[in-house]
């Protein structure tokens, strides 16, 4: 059998699991790889709830009997330890993330870094470009909430999920009148509108999720995926801040006109002082994924974004549930894929590392 084949690690892991006290660690590093593959595979779930449990670490225990659950093979004792330890509320920290704790622990390993910075630097001018007023959305710029004198649902977890990701939390509005959640209004700055959905309140987990999930766009460079959605738009902006700075770089001949209306705008709104740090990024772009694949980023910016929200939520039964309830249209993904990626995280090494290291 192959080093790497899903076979050897099953028929390892089996062998590892005989003896947890001497062979946990190898056992437990073989589940975790083999829950990538298969995230509710049960015979791994199982294997690590009984070493997380001889070690001691009831969190590592609890995140496994959470899937099991999920997977609908809990037994007895592992539905019990999960019900005895489930929390109502959304996840209590003493500190927020920190830059570290939102590279290493939260965002997705698909999102790329380079993309993610190029488009940070180029987000005041896809701001301007994309820019409208208060008025033309219908609101009086005069009549935004104060979050920190309110104590309704919504406002109080876009308060908190401002806090634990160390995001900021922009002004927000009622749209009574409109039927769904939250809505970007792309102002500048940039606000919220609240729809009657959730306006109308409900249990604290599903708005800490939505509050989370939304505001997590606010992380530097994800809100350009908001403020243009289609893979062809983002390759457009992408090409003009190498244009900016590399004004022979040849461009698709069907994307020129578009490329050169960005161009402009970056001209007029990126401060010349980071062009620089721009010429650089590109660079190393072209050189490590010349592809330029959007859509791939674009999935992976509403990967960590749902990330984000389980974090906060603090229950996954109540983070699927929403996901499952959602528009098929507002991630990139399925929601069925969504979902899946959020098991595949929720006992991962860096879900179980970031819940320790916060509390």
């Amino acid at each position: 059998l192959r080093p790497d084949s899903v076979e050897r690690r099953e028929a390892l892991a089996n062998l590892y699991d005989r003896d947890v006290a001497l062979y946990g660690s190898k056992a437990k590093e073989l589940h975790h790889k083999l829950l990538q593959a298969n995230p509710l595979r049960v015979e791994s779930l199982d294997g690590l709830f009984r070493a997380y449990e001889h070690e001691g670490n009831e969190d590592g225990a609890w995140c496994a009997a959470q899937l099991l659950r999920a997977s609908g093979k809990a037994d007895e004792t592992q539905k019990e330890f999960f019900s005895k330890r489930r929390k109502k509320s959304v996840f209590v920290v003493e500190r927020p993330f920190d830059t570290e704790v939102w590279a290493d622990l939260v965002t997705h390993p698909s999102q790329d870094p380079l993309l993610t910075k190029i488009f940070t630097a180029i987000t005041p001018a896809v701001v301007a470009a994309h820019g409208e007023t208060l008025a033309q959305y219908g609101l009086d710029q005069t009549k935004p909430h104060n979050p920190d004198d309110e104590e309704t649902g919504i406002v109080k977890a876009l308060r908190y999920a401002s806090w634990i990701a160390e995001l900021p939390l922009p002004a927000l509005f009622d749209q009574p009148k409109d039927p769904g959640g939250l809505r970007f209004l792309f102002t500048a700055p940039p606000s919220l509108a609240l729809g009657q959905g959730v306006l109308q309140g409900g249990p604290a987990q599903a708005l800490g999720f939505v509050a989370a999930r939304h505001l997590s766009y606010y992380q530097p460079g994800h809100y350009v995926r908001q403020l243009v959605t289609s893979g062809t738009g983002l390759k457009g902006w992408l090409l003009a801040a190498i244009r900016a700075v590399s004004p022979n770089f040849p461009v698709p001949e069907d994307l020129a006109a578009k490329v050169n209306e960005h161009h402009e705008s970056i001209l007029a709104h990126v401060p010349q002082n980071c062009h620089e740090e721009l010429r650089q990024l590109t660079d190393r772009l072209l050189e490590t994924s010349p592809s330029l694949d959007m859509k791939r980023w674009v999935a992976a910016v509403d990967r960590t974004a749902d990330r984000v929200g389980f974090i906060v939520s603090n229950d996954l039964e109540i983070a699927t549930a929403v996901i499952l309830a959602s528009p098929e249209d507002s991630a990139a993904l399925p929601r069925v894929d969504r979902v899946a990626e959020l098991q595949r995280y929720a006992l991962s090494t860096p879900y179980l590392e970031l819940r320790s290291r916060l509390r």
